[in-house]
Formats: structure tokens, sequence, C-alpha cells
């Protein structure tokens, strides 16, 4: 053992040795703890949109009352896009390099000129179940972490987009949160049950995010061969992943305390027959009537909620101006059946996404 005690450090830089432990210990926590995670978060979303794909519920663009969707759609939508960030998360290639105190084995080749270098170190290094990284200075370029740290803030970025609608939902009475009874809602209002889990989660997402953020703009950058800056930035990656893990348990809770309120989300829609305007529209020029878009928007712009009666008294008015079919379509047309292909979208979306 003493004959070899001086090849323990032997030809390497300290960032040998730390490239590669982080390229390890990065790859471990991704596919061991937050990748699972995220697909326990695709599963619960997907698991809403087939429960829900076939309930419409009133759409808001620009935040006014806008054609409806169904409540499965929305839900699948975003499983879809975690989806599809998760395979470009999978596909980042997890680097490390061990090729001394400039990337050039200069050691390595004085010592030993005639072994093959790049292979026993290429080998070496995938031992450890990362891919070998032949090229770089004394730093490997951390490039691979700046692309980690882009496909995770994409990822974060949905979720954001997912806990904020579900908050707004909740505060519209879209969405009842089930009671446990071991919490309290407020300290003062015995009533409450708040969406704290979506709150959690949106905090900590955000948290992640702007580590991540300065992790790709920071850790790729090294003045000439090698500067230490790097290496007080890299330690706290784990606090990076540690803010993205809590916010996704918090976001799993949360999707596990919801439940659509299915009637307060039909009663709404039949207050807002105005959103039926797009489809009389569009039949209305179908039907070759001159001006039929300035026609419906003089009739129904600004008008915060009509009633079904209301909307039958503007379809009355339109009555000598379209056939007889083109009317008794509109007669039966209501905006629980004005969803388009919502449904077989949804369908669509979970078979791609295949959590079933």
């Amino acid at each position: 053992m003493v004959k070899w005690k001086e090849f323990t450090h032997f030809c390497c830089t300290s960032e040998d040795i730390n490239n590669l432990a982080y390229a390890f210990l990065i790859k471990q926590c991704l596919h061991t703890v937050l990748l699972p995670q995220f697909s326990t978060i695709i599963k619960s979303l997907s698991s809403l949109a087939q429960q829900y794909q076939h309930v419409a519920m009133l759409s808001r663009t620009h935040g006014q009352p806008a054609v409806p969707t169904t409540f499965g759609k929305e839900m699948a939508m975003f499983a879809y896009r975690l989806h599809r960030h998760t395979k470009c998360l999978n596909n980042v290639a997890i680097q490390a390099k061990f090729n001394g105190a400039v990337g050039n084995f200069n050691a390595h080749r004085f010592l030993y000129p005639e072994l093959d270098w790049q292979h026993i170190t290429k080998t070496f290094v995938e031992r450890f179940d990362v891919v070998y990284e032949p090229f770089s200075n004394q730093n490997e370029s951390h490039d691979y972490i700046a692309e980690l740290s882009h496909s995770l803030i994409r990822m974060h970025v949905v979720c954001l987009d997912a806990v904020q609608d579900l908050w707004q939902y909740i505060s519209r009475d879209y969405l009842l949160l089930k009671k446990v009874e071991t919490e309290v809602g407020s300290s003062t209002m015995p009533h409450k049950i708040n969406p704290i889990d979506f709150e959690n989660a949106e905090g900590n997402f955000g948290v992640a995010n702007s580590l991540l953020e300065f992790f790709a703009r920071k850790l790729c950058i090294s003045r000439f061969q090698r500067d230490l800056s790097d290496s007080t930035v890299i330690r706290n990656i784990g606090s990076a992943f540690a803010y993205s893990f809590i916010a996704l348990k918090s976001f799993e809770k949360g999707l596990s305390k919801i439940i659509l309120n299915e009637k307060v989300v039909n009663e709404e829609l039949n207050t807002h027959y105005e959103i039926l305007a797009e489809p009389v529209q569009i039949l209305l020029r179908s039907e070759s009537v001159p001006h039929a878009y300035n026609m419906l928007k003089n009739m129904t712009r600004g008008v915060r909620s009509m009633t079904q009666n209301e909307y039958r008294n503007l379809i009355e008015k339109l009555r000598s101006q379209i056939t007889s079919r083109a009317y008794e379509s509109l007669c039966t047309l209501t905006p629980q059946k004005y969803i388009g292909d919502s449904a077989k979208l949804t369908d669509e979306m979970l078979s791609q996404v295949n959590c079933f």
C-alpha cells in the first residue's frame, strides 16, 4: 500500500475529483428524486384530466369570459407540457472530465507517454454512469449544468402556470378544497380552508428558478483556463434541487385536495350565453348574412352576462335572415355543448403522456 500511496491523487487537479463527484451526485438526484416526483405530478394531472374530460367550464382569455373549454382538457395540457419537457431533461448528457491541470494530459503524457490516456480516463469516468467529456480546460465547462438548469426552469414554469391557475380556480369556487381535520386555515377565521399547498409550491419554484437561472449564467464562464468563482456557486446546486423537490411535494399535496365544483362551473356557463356570439356570427357568415361580425358585436359587446332566454331572444331577432336549419342549430346550442374537440384532444394528449 505504501508503494501506491502517492498515486492517490496522481496527475489530478482538484477539479478532476470535484466535477466527477458533482456529475455523479447530480445524476443520482435527477433520476432518483426529481424525475420520479415530476412523474407523480404528471400522473395526478392526467388523472384529473381523465376524470373531468367531459365537464365544460367557462374559459377566460385576457381574464374575460370566453368560449367554453373542459376542465379535463386544461389539466391534460399541463400534463402534456411537463411530459414533453421531461423528455428534454432526460436527454441532457451529464458530463465529467478527468484530464489534468488544463485539460491536455500534460503530466500523464510526460510520465507515461505510451499509454492511451483518453481511453483510460473515458473508461474510468463512465464507471460512474456519466458521459465522458474529452475536451476541456481545468474546468469541466459546466455547459450541461446550464442545459439542465434551463430544462428544470422550463418545467418549473409549467408547474407555476398550473398552480397559479388552480389557485385562481379555487378563488372562483370552480374548485373545492377537501377538509383536513388536523389543519387550521386561519388563526382568527375558523371557516377558512386556504390553498396553501399551491402557494408554497409557487414560492419554492420561484426560489429554485432564481438559483438555476444564476447557475446557467455563471457556471459556464471561467477566466482563461480556470478561476475559482464557480466553486462556491456550484455548492448550492443541492439547494436548488431541494427547493424544486419541496415545491413538487407541495404541488402534489395540493392536487390531492381539490374537487371540481361542477355545480358552480355549470351555473356560471348558464349565465354567460353571450359567449355564443362566436358560433352565431360564424354561422351568419356561412349563411351569407352581410356584416355578420359587426352585427353580433353591436348586439353583445360589453354584455357581462346573458341568460338562455336572453340568448333565445337574440336568435329570434336573426330568424328572418337565416335558414330554418341554421335557426334550429342555434336554438339547440348551449355553452355546455360548445366545447369543440376538447374531449378528443384530452384523449390524444393523455395517450402521449402514457400514464395509463
